[in-house]
């Protein structure tokens, strides 16, 4: 059975999510595009961490638990497809240094 409040581990981390976030917003420079993105990448991460521990509280076997999958998936694949430009961009440049 999971705990009903999330570890320490867990806000540790959320609140490093959040302040790097923040930081990067408060250093676009006015951004628009930069600050878009981290937001949505922010939210995204935000609710998939949300979905991950309701899905883990979920009795095996409930409607609800398949909607969380579904949900699941659908912001894993949001968020891969987000990056998915940064990645061209980096293969373009050169990919990994040996």
């Amino acid at each position: 059975m999971v705990q009903a409040r999330p570890s320490l581990v867990t806000i540790l981390g959320f609140l490093l999510l959040t302040f790097n976030a923040a930081m990067v917003v408060y250093s676009s420079d006015r951004g628009l595009g930069a600050v878009a993105f981290v937001t949505f990448c922010y939210l995204d991460i935000s609710l998939l961490i949300y979905c991950l521990r309701l899905y883990a509280i979920t009795p095996p076997g409930t409607p609800r638990r398949e909607h969380l999958r579904v949900s699941m998936w659908l912001l894993t694949t949001a968020l891969t497809f987000a990056f998915w430009p940064l990645l061209e961009l980096w293969l373009q440049i050169g990919g990994p240094k040996t």
